[in-house]
Order: structure tokens, then C-alpha cells, then sequence
């Protein structure tokens, strides 16, 4: 006979609520309610000055404090009563997140609220126990002292951030214990398919559970406990393994700030270190680098239990890079710098070379990434973020990812598609369900635990994954590191499938834009870090500054964590971050000012070409345009230096090669090539500046957002300035209560046209675009990435073209067809809609979550369209892009340099020169960005004693010499000179 369906429900809830409400409140025995007090602040103050504070009384029920704002805790009791041998623990929730810290000035146990707006489909985020028996005194006294914030793990807090517990109690184990075993049979009695065989006893069994918990007969513990254990003892014939990795996704910043992550380090990692001691299979890893240098200096003790963990071999250290950084945005040495100075920390500091690199989280991943990663050593690669796609599921979990140069490294996307899974009985099921690759590998990877705010694993982790090692019917479960893992999986790499080019999130489109002057800055300083490393080496003072700026890449490189360069974090984290982006601009322009007189651009100075080709580009003052063609590394004065005059405005251009036509409204109404008469631009026009109402967040563009009509800016007024080589107009636009004012400068000669903007932009909710809709007939686009180029289509014929609708470059897009090439170029910008002829730059979004008023600010950057009358190599746009983004500084007069070198393929682009990084040596980093297999000499205008390739970490691969050098499509390559 089947089960009533609806009674049957009814009674599974039955059994749920007398565990949550009857068996659970039967765990915790109160025995002291401990005396508070408190002393508020607005920033952490340190165990060493704790005493320094105003303390209060204050009683459990009480708020303490506003968001983000931070307390020292003093928690203390007399005449405590206990049994010997009695466990007694501290129950603590402050609506925040609280450290207890003991004698010597150390975090030794995290706290974390249990009402947070933490997704209750992982799992309960709450901790609030620790045995705290040794802390009594032999006058049965205790004190105890916890530093907390106002602040959930999510930047958040609930009922005012009241103290909902602060109590002495003892714990019911064998309650305890019963709780966890019905947990888990509960959540896999949920997940069970009602025709298989072992449902209805599961159900049978639990169901006399529940009547013995209900009511409570002689020994119903014992025989409840007896009917569980049965139960659990169940063994498994799935033929799948779950390899479990303890784990904390830590955000570096999202919705608080930087300083409240280093505190979250050290809540995190001595909960990580407390279930290390007690528990001798847990295994956790650590994936950033950057965390473990603040725990250093913030927490040293529990740095030393870390660094002995690692030895042990229970605690991984995972990923190579120094933090989790965005890879769309990120320039390509950026991400290179992330691997050096990631790779080498674990190295230099623990002894230990990892294998992987680690992203859970981030935004998509370019097509440069599997090339990045297998050069700087690294043979493993491990996402969650795919799962996330919108549109269309991506089709693998575990495959070799082949980049847009044909590297390929091994890949897995836990099937769970969570970092921060509960281990229940659901997890296992779905993995045993829905893992694609099983029928090639019999292995997957769970990482368990709290994560994005921190808290890592808790107990009831733990208790779980002893329940489910071997628990029919769900796949077998071991605790297990990361690399572990990898290396079982690697014996059937050739027989898994293969996917070619970027891991493009179908979600999350908006980060390509928020935050204007975060990413303005971020570019900035990787060319201007970049020049300088040039600039030094060819000097010969590469070492002299190498810490400094060793220093300042660090800090730079943090900011690139996946949620502050994409803009998806507090508007807090972004006043922070901008103020020291302009104190690090202002510490570079310190050093080159007190090493080489660092001057304004003007017509008796000289400005500095840090390439190895050839610099066209110009600065334009007011009205007086500098015009400069700079050959490699080295220094020239303006060619020319021309002050443009005012004239009337007129609505047509001639130049040597276009007749260019202005609307009224300010927007380009016509471009014509003269030597073909081929009209470019449709009737839609060029630089159209559209404003559309943005119903999206930081991370998201809503797909739809250009079926309305956006609102298309006229300029007024217009003022126009000429000469013979250039002309200059100054377009005014309002909307609302925002401002644009736009220099459209023109390039008689080339016909190239550069538009700079400076956005003083105070309306929420609206999205700045410029589109130009051209008459290109092309399927595909080609896009400028890092170390290469990637095509994408222009088309909406399939639901994954149209999914696209918003991606990712660096400097420069182009489209052409049999006869002409169109170029769009920027110095800041990420987000472009290119589809059907239409060539669209996403120049601002002002959202209003998470940061309030994002983007509502004064902001500035450049664009440019070029025409070309014939297809155009990827390296000639390439150089001209340089142009507009380069660093170019200015000196009062020349530095006396040589050329470091000459390369004869201009196919062959330069990433960086700059010192080794752990010796004397210097490091040439090239790479081929057509797509092609090219052969170059590249002449050295000095001589070396010894010259090797390395990788991208610097390690040695063999000695060489740069006669005949043979670069693959897209290869890297990096050059080691020695003396």
C-alpha cells in the first residue's frame, strides 16, 4: 500500500520540529550567566590597549552597537559550580562576530551570530561554543575577554545588534550526538527517492525516533540512539568518492571593509586551528596569500600554529595567486605579478610549491588563464563560478581547459557548484546525481564550510562527514587536501573532454563598468608601474627601488580581488581604495621626480617611450595639442606643439583620408572614406552618448535594458578649435542634474578621432553608453585580452552568442570586413556590446547596491574610432592603443639610456623588462599576439654572461640564446639576463 503523500509530509515535519524543538534545547544545561561589560569604539583597538577603554555594564538583550563599529568584551563570573570532570563551554552570540583571545594577546576561538542573512541552504552560519573549563580559576572565577563588530558575516547586523547569549553551560553529548544522527537521516530521508528500498525503513526508523523523543520513556535515549546507529551503519555501493577540503572563501572586501577582514582572519583561522586539535582527519585550505601576511602581522602566534599545520600536511595551501583577482579586468603582467608574488610567498615562507590555482569566485575567467597558469608551474585549475551562468548551464565539471594559445590544464567545477557546502546528505545526493563526468572519473571535490564573510567549518561539518563516510546509498565520502584530489583525477585527463577559449560567465556583466575610477585607476598604475620597472632597468638602477615597488604591485594587486576592481563592494571599501590609489600615484611621481625631475608635459621636455616599438600619441593642454613620435625606449620632444584656434563652428571635416559629418546634436552623423567613398557609419551615427535606465546592480546588467529607448544626450553648446593637422571640438551634455563635458580631438592627417570626457555624474540608476553603429558586415569581432586577442560573434543566432551580450576588453576592439577595419580604442573601459555593426562602449553605471550612490562622482577617461581602407594587423591597432594608454612621463631633459633591445617581428609585443625578482638579474617578458607562428631574432645591445627562459615565475627552464627564437601562436615567453 503507498503512503497518503500529504500525511506523509506531515509527518516528516513532525519528526523535523521535535528535533529542532524538543531534542535541541535539551543539549544545553545553563549553569552561570556571566556579568558584561563593554567598551565601544568606532576602529579595532588592540588587545594590548583594551584596558585604555571606557567600560559599562551592559546585560544580555541589550544592543551595543552601530554597523561596523567594534568592542572589547570583558566577560566574568564567580562561585562557578561543576562537577569534576564537567566540560563546561562559553555560549556567545553578540549579533556579530566576536574572538575570544587568551593571555598572551591571541585569537584562539571565532564567534558568529546564528540570525544572519547567511543562505540557510548551506547550512547555519552560527558559532557559539567553546570549551572554556581551563579558563576557571581556582576560585571557580573566570574571566574571559572577546573583541567583537557590529556586523554579521555579511556586513549586516539584526535587532540592533542585542547580545542574545552570554552563559556558562554544559552540553548533553549523548543529546548531542542524537541530534546530528537524526539530522543527517532526516536530510537524506528528504533527498531519497520513495521507491527506493531502503525509504521505507529509513522512514520507519526515524518515525520511532520521534515517538521516543516525543515522549520520553524510560531509556528513550539509549534505544533512540541504538535505532540511529543502526541507521548509519547502512554500508554503500555508490561508486563515487567525495574527496572533502575543509574551507573559508574569505572576500578581502565586499560588504565591509579591509580591516574588518584581517579580523575575520583571525576568527576564522582559530576556528580552523581549534578543530585542527580536536579533530585528526579534518584537512582545510588556504587560498590568498594576502590573508596569511595580515595574520602575521596581526595574530603571529596563530600565524606559527598555521605554518605547523602546514607541515603537518592538514592545512593546504591552495591557488597561486596573491589574492583571488578578477581576470577580466586585470591587465595581463598583473596577473602574471599574481602568480610571482603568490607562488613565491608560499615558497619563500613555507617551503611548499603549489600546484593549482584557486578561483571559486570570480566573474569569469579569460582565455589567457590556462597559458598563465601552466607557465608559472601550476597544473590544476578549480572554479565554482560557472555554475552561476544565467542563460546556459555550462556543459562540464571536470575538463581540460584550452587557452586561446592551446595550453591546457586540468579543471574542476565541483559538481555541488557551491564553496560553501553544508556536507549534508543533499550535497552528496546531488553530486551522485548530476556529477557529468562520472562515467570517466569516480571522484569529486566538496568544499565545506562557512565562506565569503568567513567562519570556515564548524562542528556540525564535522559531524556529518562521519556520519556519510560510507552511508548507503549516497557516494563515499574522505577527507581529503585539494591536491590530493587532483593527482587521482589526473589518471584520466586525456579520455575527459576539452573546452577552447575564455570561461565566460553568463552573469555578472556589470562588473566589466561599475566603479569608473576604480578601474581609471587600476590601468593607470599598471602601465605607470610598468614604465617605471622599464625606466629603471635600462638605467641600471633596477634594484634600487625594487622593494618599494615590490610594496606597492602588492597593494595594487589587492585591489584587483574579485569584489573591489569589479566594483561590487561598499561604497567604504571604494573611499579607501581610491585614497591610497592617489597616495601610491603620488609616491611614484615622488620617485621619479627625486631620481630623474619628473616635470609637466610641455614644448622643451621630454617624454619617455617605455615600448619597443615606435609611440604615436598626443597630450592635449586646453587648446594646445603636443604631438609626439617617440621611437623605442627612448626620448623625444613634441613634433609638434601646435595651439589650436577658435573658429566657427562648422558641422564638416575634411581630413586626408575622411569626410567626417557632425549632427547638431553633437553625435557623428556620417563618416566617409575617401578613397573608396564607402560610407562607415549607418544612419544611427557614431558616438551617440545614450543614457538607459539601469534596473541592475553592481554585478548585473539586466539582459533586456536595451529594448527600452534610451535617452540619446544633445551636446550645446559647441565650441570648435582648428589648425592645419587637427581640429578640436568641446561638446557640452546634460542630463538631469549630471554633466559631461567632451573634447572630440581629430587627427587630420590619419583621420583618427579621440574623445575624452570629464563626468561629473549625480543621478542613480542610468547607464552611460556611446555607440557607433558601423557598415562592417563581419561575424566576428576581435577583441584585445591579455598576451592576445579573442574573436567573438557578432551574432544573436544562438542562445550562447546571444547570452554575450555585454563582454570584456582591454584596449582596443575591431571589427572589419573585405575592405575596411574599424578600431574602437580606451584607456579605462571594460564592457562592450558589439553585435549586428554596432560597436558600443559601457562608459558609466551609477547603481546604488552595494555601494550606495556607486559611480556618482567626477570621473574621466579617453576613447578613440579609427578607419583603416584595408584589413589591419591585431599589432598595428596594438601600437596605437599604446598610444592612448601608455605612461608616457616627462623629464626636463634626456636620461642617458640604451636600448635593452630590438626585436625584428612587430607581431612579438613587449610585457615587461623589469629586475629579477629574488637576485641581480634582468627579466625580459614577451609575447606573440596575432595567432601565429612566428620566428625573430632578438638583438641584445649588451652582453650577458648568461641568458636563460624561464617561466613566469622566474624558474629556470634552460639556458638559451635569443638567435632564431620560435614563439607559438599567443606564446609567452620570459628571458632571464645575467651577469
Amino acid at each position: 500500500m503507498e503512503f497518503n503523500l500529504d500525511y506523509e509530509k506531515n509527518q516528516f515535519n513532525d519528526m523535523k520540529n521535535s528535533m529542532e524543538n524538543l531534542l535541541k534545547p535539551m543539549i544545553d544545561t545553563t549553569i552561570k550567566s556571566l556579568d558584561l561589560a563593554i567598551s565601544i569604539t568606532d576602529e579595532p583597538v588592540s588587545f594590548s590597549q583594551r584596558l585604555d577603554g571606557q567600560y559599562r555594564p551592559i546585560n544580555v538583550g541589550e544592543p551595543w552597537g552601530q554597523l561596523f563599529q567594534c568592542a572589547w568584551l570583558h566577560l566574568t563570573a564567580k562561585n562557578i559550580k561543576k562537577e569534576s570532570n564537567e566540560t563546561i563551554y562559553l555560549k556567545l552570540d553578540v549579533s556579530g562576530e566576536a574572538a575570544l583571545f587568551d593571555k598572551q594577546g591571541m585569537p584562539i576561538k571565532g564567534f558568529t551570530n546564528g540570525s544572519s542573512v547567511f543562505d540557510r541552504n548551506h547550512g547555519e552560519p552560527g558559532k557559539m561554543y567553546y570549551d572554556v573549563t581551563s579558563f576557571i580559576d581556582h576560585d571557580n572565577g573566570i574571566s574571559l575577554w572577546i573583541e567583537a563588530g557590529a556586523n554579521d558575516l555579511f556586513g549586516h547586523f539584526d535587532e540592533d545588534a542585542k547580545i542574545h547569549h552570554a552563559e556558562l553551560v554544559v552540553r548533553n553529548q549523548r543529546a548531542r550526538k542524537l541530534y546530528y544522527d537524526m539530522e543527517t537521516l532526516l536530510n537524506l530521508l528528504e533527498v531519497s527517492n520513495k521507491n527506493d528500498t531502503h525509504y521505507n525503513s529509513l522512514f520507519n526508523a526515524l518515525w520511532e525516533v520521534y515517538l521516543l523523543i516525543e515522549y520520553q520513556e524510560t531509556n528513550w535515549l539509549d534505544k533512540a540512539l541504538k535505532i540511529t546507529k543502526n541507521m548509519l551503519e547502512s554500508k554503500t555501493n555508490n561508486p563515487i568518492t567525495i574527496y572533502a577540503t575543509g574551507h573559508a572563501h574569505i572576500d578581502l572586501a565586499w560588504l565591509w571593509p579591509i580591516r574588518e577582514t584581517r579580523r575575520k582572519a583571525g576568527r576564522t583561522l582559530s576556528n580552523v586551528i581549534d578543530l585542527l586539535k580536536r579533530n585528526d582527519n579534518f584537512i582545510f585550505g588556504i587560498s590568498q596569500p594576502q590573508l596569511l601576511v595580515w595574520l602575521e602581522e596581526d595574530y603571529p602566534t596563530l600565524f606559527e600554529d598555521i605554518k605547523h599545520y602546514v607541515k603537518l600536511g592538514r592545512i593546504e595551501l591552495q591557488g597561486g595567486m596573491w589574492v583571488e583577482a578578477d581576470t577580466n579586468v586585470s591587465g595581463e603582467e598583473a596577473l602574471v605579478r599574481q602568480m610571482l608574488y603568490g607562488i613565491k610567498y608560499y615558497q619563500d615562507t613555507f617551503g611548499f610549491r603549489v600546484k593549482n590555482l584557486w578561483l571559486p569566485d570570480v566573474f569569469g575567467y579569460s582565455g589567457a588563464m590556462p597559458q598563465i597558469i601552466k607557465k608559472s608551474g601550476l597544473d590544476y585549475f578549480m572554479t565554482i563560478k560557472l555554475s552561476w551562468s544565467l542563460i546556459n548551464r555550462f556543459p562540464y565539471h571536470t575538463f581540460n581547459w584550452e587557452g586561446i594559445d592551446d595550453s591546457n590544464v586540468l579543471t574542476h567545477m565541483p559538481p555541488e557548484g557551491n564553496y560553501n557546502s553544508s556536507i549534508l546528505p543533499k550535497v552528496s545526493k546531488k553530486v551522485s546525481d548530476e556529477y557529468r563526468e562520472q562515467d570517466i572519473v569516480k571522484e569529486a571535490l566538496v568544499l565545506y564550510g562557512i565562506g565569503d564573510g568567513g567562519g570556515g567549518p564548524g562542528e556540525e561539518h564535522i559531524e556529518r562527514i562521519q556520519r556519510q563516510r560510507n552511508l548507503a546509498p549516497l557516494p563515499k565520502i574522505k577527507d581529503s587536501r585539494a591536491d590530493t584530489f587532483f593527482e587521482k583525477i589526473k589518471e584520466k585527463k586525456s579520455k575527459l573532454p576539452h573546452w577552447k577559449g575564455e570561461l565566460y560567465l553568463e552573469n555578472h556583466q556589470g562588473t566589466y563598468t561599475s566603479q569608473a575610477n576604480v578601474k581609471w585607476f587600476n590601468r593607470k598604475l599598471e602601465q605607470k608601474l610598468k614604465t617605471i620597472e622599464v625606466l629603471l632597468t635600462l638605467d641600471g638602477n633596477h634594484r634600487m627601488f625594487k622593494s618599494t615597488l615590490d610594496s606597492i604591485w602588492k597593494e595594487v594587486l589587492l585591489y584587483q580581488f574579485h569584489d573591489i576592481l569589479p566594483g561590487s563592494s561598499i561604497k567604504r571599501v571604494y573611499d579607501e581604495c581610491l585614497a591610497r590609489y592617489k597616495k601610491i600615484d603620488e609616491t611614484l611621481n615622488d620617485l621619479l621626480t627625486n631620481h630623474y625631475h619628473l616635470s609637466s608635459t610641455g614644448k622643451d621636455n621630454y617624454i619617455f617611450n617605455p615600448f619597443d616599438h615606435k609611440v604615436h600619441t598626443i597630450k592635449r593642454k586646453d587648446e594646445t595639442i603636443y604631438a609626439y613620435e617617440v621611437n623605442p625606449f627612448s626620448f623625444s620632444k613634441p613634433i609638434h606643439s601646435i595651439t589650436l584656434e577658435a573658429c566657427e563652428n562648422t558641422n564638416e571635416l575634411i581630413t586626408e583620408n575622411t569626410a567626417i559629418k557632425f549632427h547638431p546634436e553633437g553625435y557623428i552623423e556620417s563618416i566617409r572614406d575617401l578613397s573608396s567613398n564607402r560610407e562607415m557609419l549607418t544612419q544611427y551615427g557614431g558616438n551617440r552618448l545614450m543614457v538607459y535606465i539601469d534596473k541592475g546592480d553592481a554585478w548585473n546588467i539586466k539582459d533586456h535594458y536595451r529594448y527600452q529607448t534610451p535617452n540619446s544626450l544633445k551636446a550645446k553648446p559647441i565650441k570648435s578649435f582648428d589648425s592645419k593637422m587637427y581640429h578640436l571640438r568641446v561638446n557640452h551634455y546634460q542630463f538631469l542634474d549630471s554633466s559631461i563635458k567632451e573634447y572630440i580631438t581629430i587627427d587630420k592627417t590619419t583621420g583618427r578621432i579621440e574623445f575624452e570626457h570629464f563626468v561629473d555624474w549625480k543621478n542613480k540608476g542610468y547607464m552611460l553608453r556611446t555607440g557607433f553603429m558601423t557598415t562592417i558586415e563581419a561575424s566576428n569581432a576581435t577583441f584585445d585580452i591579455q598576451f592576445g586577442t579573442l574573436d567573438r560573434s557578432t551574432e544573436n543566432d544562438t542562445r550562447i552568442n546571444k547570452a554575450q551580450f555585454e563582454v570584456s576588453a582591454h584596449e582596443w576592439v575591431k571589427m572589419q570586413d573585405t575592405s575596411h577595419t574599424i578600431a574602437l580604442m580606451n584607456d579605462s573601459k571594460y564592457g562592450f556590446h558589439i553585435k549586428e555593426g554596432m560597436m558600443d562602449i559601457n562608459l558609466l553605471r551609477s547603481t546604488d547596491y552595494p555601494a550606495k550612490n556607486g559611480d556618482i562622482d567626477k570621473t574621466q577617461y579617453k576613447y578613440a574610432f579609427d578607419l583603416y581602407p584595408s584589413s589591419i594587423s591585431n599589432s598595428e591597432i596594438d601600437r596605437q592603443a599604446k598610444g592612448l594608454n601608455g605612461y608616457f612621463p616627462s623629464f626636463n631633459e634626456k636620461i642617458a639610456i640604451n636600448p635593452l633591445y630590438t626585436c625584428t617581428q612587430e607581431n612579438i609585443k613587449m610585457s615587461a623588462i623589469k629586475p629579477q625578482h629574488d637576485e641581480g638579474g634582468i627579466i625580459i617578458r614577451l609575447y606573440e599576439n596575432e595567432g601565429k607562428t612566428t620566428q625573430t631574432n632578438i638583438f641584445l645591445h649588451e652582453t650577458f654572461n648568461a641568458i636563460y627562459e624561464t617561466n613566469l615565475v622566474e624558474e629556470i627552464i634552460e639556458e638559451t640564446n635569443l638567435d632564431n627564437v620560435t614563439f607559438k601562436p599567443f606564446e609567452i615567453k620570459t628571458f632571464l639576463l645575467k651577469n
